[in-house]
């Protein structure tokens, strides 16, 4: 039964690796004398000849068991000693993965001499007659799951005889040629047999009778031998269990080898009851009865190579190939490696201009250093700027040029003033507002989610290896620079390993390396996106409104002074509200104009920061929308209040009604003064209030 192959892949060899051919352990101990050295010679023989045998059926690329001299060379191109940038320079950390595993075990083993004297006329004749018994088992083991998708048994029964004259020297034994001989056909069956697990025998062509199918002389096929035709059924499932038991095959006919050659060999059709391209080949060793050896058809294929290859196409090996989950390889453009954001609900056309896009990083993995978000912000805009998109960074158009450099024409006074300004935009604007400020359409914002290290250590007895391998796991998505909401994400993960042997350490911080490849990987990944002519696009803007701002000290309430028909001053009962007025207003920590007044703003959430001297700060969150009105208190810092008290303790001492004096009326101008310093005003209020200085009591 032939193995299944995911639909929809492109045929590739599988990679296999072959294990030293062995003895299982009470064959060895059971072996003794020149026994045992003939069995380590044909067990060497063996590994050897399977190799080659293998090879031969040139439908494997094969995986050397010894790795050390690969290693080592490997070790060299890293060592500095070797130009990296030749192309032939052997790459660390790029061996290649297999999929499959043979292991061929000997567990019966014997070696029989008989030995006689014959009489004859010119003497005796010494003869011997020697026979060489095995059996073996053969294992294809699927490396990944570790499962073992067939195990078959193999049995060898060879013999020679050899003859010495009398008076005849004869140095060696003839019959050692048997030990090669029982090699050669326990490495040609079991390779075989390994062929036929992964890759069956397939008819490739069949015209009046005569099969062609990819098998050659160098993979056992020979002229004479007799071949049994399947026609492979559907893939079947053990109903117990739910394993895949391969698929069906049925029996549709005999052929007969009648050339067998270097790429692949041809046979005579002696039962044809549906033989076809495709159809599955076996070995058998001679004809069921009823079947006349001599007996010939002359049908003839009636499929395309591409119907017999859809007929087919769900009982081949399996051809995965695996996803990149080790090493960056650099091999691989970007773009391939990164995975593409999801366009989400999708809408056609492209836009007539480019979009513009504000860039923001965040760093939530600890092993990161935080200056180095803005290195991943250069990478991805280098990468994802082209002719359709624009990236406006806050570090360009927002920060102080300062910030650039320590030293040269960008390095400014460095002074504290600038860098709280920097400092005052990251902590009271949000990304979106930032960017609405900015003039962006839309945002792209990238997370560094982990950064994490793992350490192998290998030692297979031979070469021992240490490699540290740091994975940077990061996430991003394209934003609606007005809503807010994801237009679009995906993820970006890379892998710097570092390899320690006894012949080469190094030594070297994956950092820049991680966030050069993972910069690169999002801002091929945006490009995708926006190559994508049905993803969707950042909407328009909305139109800012009007919203009026009022502000007024809290709690804080003064006495009306009257002024009658004569020019006298008098206290009355009623209180007035004291507004402030040139009160400076940020919305998300930008500063947009003075209160009392009116502000255009984009509507929806934003920070609101209201300030002014000699006051506490206001700061709340507000939901802007069309003819809003917002009065916002302020309340007198400690410094404030101890003025405040100071210039109008006197009102305590006035009586209601009561005509004011010169110096009383000096002394309300003065603190009218104050007032209009501190940008208060007094705001008429008909609700009556007690004493002034009743509120700090």
């Amino acid at each position: 039964m032939a193995l299944a192959q995911t639909s929809g892949e492109a045929p590739m060899k599988a990679r296999l690796r072959v294990q030293q051919v062995s003895a299982t352990a009470s064959v060895n101990a059971s072996t003794q004398g020149s026994a045992a050295s003939t069995l380590r010679q044909i067990l060497d023989a063996a590994d050897t000849q399977l190799l080659n045998a293998v090879e031969q059926t040139r439908k494997f690329e094969m995986v050397p068991r010894d790795l050390n001299a690969v290693i080592r060379e490997q070790d060299l191109a890293m060592s500095g000693n070797v130009n990296r940038l030749d192309p032939q320079a052997a790459k660390a950390l790029q061996m290649a993965g297999v999929k499959y595993v043979a292991i061929v075990t000997v567990d019966n083993f014997q070696d029989i001499t008989q030995t006689m004297q014959l009489e004859g006329g010119l003497g005796k004749t010494n003869a011997e007659r020697r026979v060489i018994q095995l059996q073996a088992v053969i294992q294809v083991v699927e490396s990944t799951k570790a499962t073992v998708l067939r195990s078959t048994s193999v049995k060898i029964d060879n013999s020679a005889t050899s003859e010495t004259m009398a008076g005849a020297s004869v140095e060696g034994r003839a019959t050692n040629a048997l030990t090669g001989a029982v090699a050669r056909e326990l490495a040609t069956r079991a390779a075989n047999e390994i062929t036929d697990v992964i890759y069956p025998a397939k008819v490739v062509g069949y015209t009046m009778g005569v099969i062609t199918f990819n098998r050659t002389k160098a993979s056992g096929v020979d002229i004479g031998q007799y071949w049994e035709l399947f026609a492979p059924g559907p893939n079947m499932v053990d109903p117990d269990t739910g394993e895949s038991l391969g698929a069906e095959e049925v029996s549709i006919g005999w052929c007969v080898i009648s050339d067998a050659g270097e790429k692949f060999s041809k046979a005579a059709a002696i039962v044809d009851n549906g033989i076809d391209k495709g159809t599955i080949l076996r070995r058998r060793n001679g004809l069921p009865a009823g079947v006349d050896q001599n007996q010939r058809v002359t049908g003839s294929s009636t499929r395309s190579a591409t119907q017999a290859a859809e007929t087919t196409q769900g009982f081949q090996p399996i051809q995965t190939v695996q996803p990149v989950t080790g090493a960056v390889n650099p091999s691989v453009p970007v773009a391939e490696r990164a995975a593409p954001l999801s366009p989400g609900t999708a809408i056609q056309g492209s836009p007539a201009k480019p979009s513009r896009l504000a860039i923001f990083v965040k760093n939530r993995a600890p092993g990161i250093p935080d200056e180095r978000v803005m290195a991943m912000e250069d990478q991805i805009t280098a990468t994802a700027t082209d002719a359709s998109i624009e990236i406006i960074r806050r570090e360009d158009v927002a920060n102080a040029v300062a910030r650039f450099a320590t030293a040269g024409a960008n390095a400014g006074m460095r002074s504290a003033e600038s860098e709280v300004v920097d400092r005052l935009l990251s902590d009271r604007a949000s990304a979106t507002s930032l960017a609405q400020m900015l003039g962006a359409d839309g945002l792209i914002v990238a997370s560094m989610s982990s950064f994490d290290r793992e350490t192998a250590a290998y030692n297979d007895g031979v070469q021992a290896t240490t490699v540290d391998t740091f994975v940077l796991r990061c996430t991003y998505a394209v934003l609606d620079g007005a809503s807010g909401g994801s237009l679009g994400s995906g993820t970006a993960d890379s892998t710097a390993s570092y390899r320690q042997t006894a012949n080469l350490k190094v030594t070297a911080d994956p950092t820049n390396t991680l966030l050069t490849d993972s910069g690169r990987q999002i801002g091929a990944g945006v490009r995708t996106y926006f190559a994508n002519q049905s993803a969707r696009r950042p909407s328009a803007a909305v139109e800012e409104c009007e919203v009026q701002i009022n502000t007024f000290l809290a709690d804080m309430r003064v006495p009306r002074i009257n002024r009658d028909a004569n020019g006298e001053f008098s206290l009355t009962a009623e209180t007035v509200e004291v507004g402030v007025f040139n009160a400076e207003v940020l919305v998300d920590g930008v500063s947009v104009g003075a209160a009392p007044g009116t502000m255009r703003l984009r509507p929806g959430l934003h920070k609101l920061r209201v300030q002014r001297q000699l006051c506490e700060p206001e700061d709340r969150m507000i939901n802007v929308r069309p003819g809003m009105i917002i009065s916002v208190p302020l309340r007198l810092t400690a410094e404030g209040r101890a003025q405040w008290m100071q210039n109008a303790a006197w009102f305590d001492t006035l009586k209601t009604n009561e005509n004011l004096r010169e110096v009383e009326r000096v002394k309300a101008k003065a603190f009218a003064d104050f007032l209009s310093n501190c940008g208060l005003k007094i705001n008429l209020d008909t609700s009556g209030w007690g004493s002034l200085l009743g509120n700090f009591k």
